[in-house]
């Protein structure tokens, strides 16, 4: 796993499968407020959306630039709401946690409601 030294460059990654650009927002607001608390001072964050697309289909423009991102070691960690915005199913999400182990990112899924870092996977 690569060793943060310096900026945590953190990508916020938000889903709807339906066009709803408040939805995307209510995403965004909530999990840079976790980030807020929770990531300390020195952190850049990248915005990463799909509105319209749906998780179960890896073709997602920024889902590719996520994808694309994390293997150029352009960011150290994503921020979810819910690993199902990433891949619906088991197998994709057990598939895409070992991409992002390779690459040495983390993912954070973050509850909106509560404003708390639930999980932790790499």
């Amino acid at each position: 796993m690569r060793q943060i030294m310096n900026t945590l460059h953190i990508a916020i990654y938000c889903q709807s499968s339906q066009p709803d650009a408040g939805f995307i927002a209510h995403q965004q607001q909530g999990i840079s407020s976790v980030i807020d608390r929770c990531a300390g001072s020195d952190f850049d964050v990248r915005h990463y959306a799909d509105d319209g697309y749906c998780a179960e289909t890896m073709v997602r423009p920024a889902f590719q630039r996520l994808l694309l991102d994390a293997a150029g070691g352009v960011i150290d960690c994503i921020a979810v709401t819910d690993w199902a915005r990433l891949a619906p199913t088991d197998s994709g999400v057990q598939r895409l946690q070992r991409y992002f182990h390779q690459c040495g990112v983390l993912v954070v899924e973050c509850r909106i409601r509560e404003g708390v870092l639930v999980r932790i996977a790499a």
